[in-house]
């Protein structure tokens, strides 16, 4: 269902103003809190992998249109959905605010355990199962395929937790604010 969605005409205007981005670390090399492995460098996927809201493909969010292995995890960026989806906005405002920072993936190992695993989605929420894996950047950046001839900033940064941050600064800052946000 968050394949047909996403794939439906405006849902991604490539002549919007601004491109809304996130950037994160999806998953480490450890295991996480039940206690299972997925090795950044065994992921196994074909982009876009599709970006969900809470593990509910009902509520799609956009595209991840970028992955690679890093030394801090699988990184990954990604791109949401241009404000036709009626939730998309709400969603972008809990981001924007840091009210969910953390990053929950869908994933299998491939039978034998050789440390290889497909990669199905990522997951946007309050909490996931790696205590790693946050969004580190929120940002709006300007359409690549529109020329300016001012001098505008090409993006505007909302969020930005790559230094200096420790995860569970993250995390206490979200149960706050999730308390008193409103339900999506």
């Amino acid at each position: 269902y968050a394949n047909r969605l996403l794939a439906q005409p405006g849902v991604f205007d490539d002549q919007a103003k601004t491109y809304r981005i996130i950037q994160g670390i999806a998953t480490v090399k450890k295991k996480n809190k039940d206690g299972v492995l997925f090795d950044p460098a065994g992921a196994r996927y074909e982009l876009p992998v599709p970006l969900i809201w809470r593990h509910d493909w009902a509520i799609p969010l956009g595209r991840v249109t970028a992955i690679k292995v890093t030394p801090a995890g699988l990184w990954f960026e990604g791109r949401l959905a241009d404000g036709c989806l009626e939730w998309s906005e709400r969603c972008w405002e809990h981001l924007k605010y840091g009210r969910v920072p953390a990053v929950s993936l869908m994933g299998w190992n491939l039978p034998p355990y050789t440390g290889q695993w497909n990669l199905f989605e990522i997951s946007l929420c309050e909490e996931g199962a790696c205590d790693e894996a946050l969004i580190r950047v929120v940002k709006s950046v300007l359409n690549p395929n529109i020329v300016y001839l001012d001098n505008r900033k090409r993006e505007t940064i909302h969020l930005d937790a790559r230094n200096n941050v420790e995860p569970s600064d993250l995390r206490r800052r979200s149960m706050v604010s999730v308390q008193t946000a409103m339900s999506v």
